[in-house]
């Protein structure tokens, strides 16, 4: 490699070594890292390197010692090799306009740049309107989303990210009560708008699921995380159908008669596996399923009024008729 390849080789590699603010790097862990690359310079060549690309390249330099911590601006333009295609920036900018909530506060941070660049390449290209023409809509009506304040935000996020526990205060629902609490965080769920931190609360070993914006006052403790044995967000939410609020372990098998435009949803959005739909005299269909036994399948079935009957389990079936007459008491 000639002289001034090299040069042009080394300070690459310099660059991509610099952190964004407010990170930084010092003088001698730059030359430490062309060291491990084979790259024997001595420091002042790697100080005049800083120097000269601080001249070309949005980076400040703070006083460390004797020598310099480096950083590239926290609003400085990026340097990309290669440039970013318009695929990319839409996948950026989708990810920041519907998956936020699931970032870190201080990854967001980081990808405020790319996020930003991703805006210019995009206007620029035949994909400038894509995100005009979609969009995502929640079944129900359109509530608010509770806001969370940013220092739980930040807390839970890093408990989460580096496996540590919290403390926090929390305004329990159920139990109508506020109190300070030890916890575990174990997964971060969104459903709504909403977001839950799935956890361990105290010593309490079952995981329970707590609102973010019920919480005030975290703090991040140094304590590692004690997850229950084997503990799986997927399994938690899937088969324990945790966000369902199980009443019983058992299934039900689940007998309904529905009218036909319910037969046709469900022909399209099976409630199991082994859903069976036959029709029946008139304009009904007879249901068969084998479901989970959860406050949500209540809740579900009530939604469709007149259009769906509850034919067995028994207990199911009494509680539906219990549901409906009360219902209808409301209204005199």
């Amino acid at each position: 490699m000639s002289r001034s390849h090299d040069a042009i080789y080394r300070q690459w590699l310099i660059l991509q070594q610099i952190p964004r603010q407010p990170q930084s790097k010092s003088t001698a862990e730059l030359h430490e890292v062309l060291r491990e690359e084979g790259l024997e310079v001595e420091r002042r060549t790697v100080q005049r390197d800083l120097e000269r690309l601080s001249t070309l390249f949005p980076l400040c330099a703070d006083p460390d010692g004797p020598g310099y911590r480096w950083s590239w601006l926290q609003d400085g333009a990026m340097v990309e090799l290669p440039s970013m295609a318009p695929s990319t920036a839409l996948t950026f900018l989708l990810a920041r306009d519907h998956l936020a909530g699931f970032f870190p506060p201080s990854l967001m941070a980081f990808l405020a740049p790319y996020f930003q660049r991703a805006e210019g390449v995009l206007a620029e290209s035949h994909l400038a309107h894509w995100r005009e023409k979609v969009r995502l809509v929640h079944s129900g009506p359109d509530l608010d989303v509770p806001e969370v304040p940013e220092d739980v935000r930040d807390v839970v996020y890093s408990g989460l990210l580096e496996e540590r526990q919290l403390e926090a205060g929390y305004f329990s629902r159920s139990r109508d009560s506020y109190g300070r609490r030890r916890i575990h965080p174990l997964g971060l769920v969104g459903r709504g708008g909403v977001y839950y931190l799935v956890a361990r609360v105290d010593d309490k070993p079952e995981p329970r699921q707590l609102a973010l914006h019920r919480m005030d006052g975290p703090a991040l403790l140094d304590a590692p995380v004690a997850a229950p044995e084997g503990f799986d967000l997927d399994h938690y939410l899937q088969e324990q159908a945790a966000f369902s609020y199980p009443r019983n372990p058992e299934c039900l098998a689940l007998r309904l008669r529905v009218a036909e435009e319910v037969a046709f949803h469900l022909a399209e959005r099976p409630l199991a596996t082994d859903q069976e739909i036959e029709p029946e005299d008139g304009d009904t269909y007879a249901v068969r399923a084998t479901v989970p036994d959860t406050e949500a399948l209540r809740w579900w079935l009530l939604g469709f009024g007149p259009s769906v009957r509850v034919e067995g389990p028994e207990g199911l079936r009494g509680e539906m008729v219990r549901l409906t007459r009360e219902a209808a008491a409301q209204y005199g």
